[in-house]
């Protein structure tokens, strides 16, 4: 899974375990879902604001 390899490359040692915890879930229960089907070059505002 990239977006929680991308996560723990920038959260996982600047904060506290349990937000970390909190970070992976939302990335993988909200954040992946939503953009999986998109090319990371297809995404613009209009998705970020969504």
């Amino acid at each position: 899974m990239s977006g929680a390899l991308a996560l723990s490359d920038t959260a996982r040692y600047q904060v506290a375990s349990s937000t970390y915890g909190r970070y992976e879930r939302t990335v993988r229960n909200h954040f992946l879902p939503f953009f999986k089907r998109l090319r990371l070059r297809d995404v613009s505002v209009v998705h970020v604001r969504a």
